[in-house]
């Protein structure tokens, strides 16, 4: 956990236990309707008896279990990098199996949201409960951050923000559908992307003592963000859709480099302080880190 106080420290322990609960709960729900809404599309015209399908239950809530359990032991930055963009996935596959508008593509990725069914339900409860896990993981980065480099500093505290600001910009985009307010919406989804681009930008800043390839993975994913956006303006190659759903992607696969590149510099700096005579402060940590671990 990140130095912070008492207070801010059992709060973040609290909300992200909640959240997890409810992301595992919605994860093995949203994931049995989308496993049995492909079945169903395989399976034209079968019927399953009381039993068969009190078995099929059982087995799923079974599975459910076993996947989330070891959750409860380790909370912390690599648990949640893998797990909300599991949830993000199974959300948003089983919304568009479901979405009464086929055509939801065409015009942008929160038409999802739209309505009051169970699809439009699924999609902004995915969004809100992802941004909170998101925001939760800020504070966990933060802690890892400092843990890693053997000291706290501004520039630690400012990737927690950032991260942080992404999620709750993800909770206020599942809040406020689009066809409700669309600007507002719109103001929301568009600073994820802004704290995203700001955050990759300025990592090599924040965090000097992280490994190189981090650093390169971030600026690189600046470009194929500002790429993408090109491709939907003014080259018009997709719809705001195809711009979305590639942003969303850019944000994950950089999470999860950020967590390697973390776990990388904490494995130095354990293997330097175990070193017979080395020093406990960061000065015995090789500033590169481990690259690609």
């Amino acid at each position: 956990m990140p130095r912070l106080g008492g207070r801010w420290s059992r709060t973040v322990r609290v909300v992200s236990t909640i959240a997890i609960t409810l992301v595992c709960f919605g994860l093995g729900y949203l994931g049995a309707l989308s496993a049995g809404e492909i079945m169903q599309a395989g399976f034209l015209g079968l019927q399953l008896d009381p039993f068969a399908g009190a078995l099929a239950c059982g087995l799923a809530g079974a599975a459910a279990a076993y996947l989330t359990h070891p959750l409860g032991h380790d909370i912390g930055t690599r648990t949640l990098g893998v797990l909300v963009p599991s949830f993000l996935v199974v959300g948003v596959i089983f919304s568009m199996l479901t979405a009464s508008q086929e055509d939801w593509w065409q015009l942008h990725f929160s038409q999802l949201g739209v309505g009051g069914g169970i699809s439009g339900f699924a999609f902004n409860m995915t969004l809100v409960l992802s941004g909170v896990l998101v925001a939760t993981m800020g504070a966990y980065a933060r802690g890892d951050l400092e843990a890693a480099t053997g000291r706290a500093s501004t520039g630690s505290r400012w990737v927690g923000r950032l991260i942080a600001g992404i999620g709750v910009s993800m909770v206020f985009t599942g809040l406020v559908r689009i066809d409700i307010a669309e600007w507002l919406h719109m103001v929301f989804g568009s600073s994820m992307v802004l704290l995203f681009c700001v955050l990759c930008t300025g990592l090599p800043w924040f965090a000097p003592r992280l490994p190189k390839s981090i650093h390169v993975v971030s600026i690189a994913m600046v470009v194929a963000t500002i790429g993408a956006l090109l491709l939907w303006e003014p080259v018009g190659y997709y719809s705001f859709t195809g711009f979305e759903f590639a942003a969303c992607g850019f944000i994950f696969v950089w999470l999860s480099a950020f967590i390697r590149a973390l776990a990388a510099v904490r494995e130095d700096r354990a293997d330097a302080v175990g070193r017979p005579g080395a020093q406990a402060d960061s000065t015995s940590m090789p500033p590169g880190g481990k690259v690609g671990s």
